[in-house]
């Protein structure tokens, strides 16, 4: 399955260059580890839950504040 989808990413994407943020479980990011060089996985060992959601809004702010610090 990974081959497949990074197949079909690289067809839009240059995977070399391009980070990818997986927002899904170990089930979708697992199969893509090899392919994606640049794959970041916020979710990863905390699932979709509850706990999943508070360390994906602590991802995000923290990807928020550094794009200020380094004026992006």
């Amino acid at each position: 399955m990974g081959e497949k989808v990074s197949e079909q990413l690289n067809d839009l994407y240059d995977l070399n260059n391009t980070k990818f943020i997986i927002i899904a479980d170990e089930n979708y990011f697992l199969p893509l580890i090899h392919y994606l060089p640049h794959m970041d996985t916020p979710l990863e060992g905390v699932g979709c839950g509850s706990v999943g959601y508070d360390q994906l809004n602590n991802y995000v702010n923290d990807y928020l504040k550094k794009q200020c610090i380094n004026g992006r």
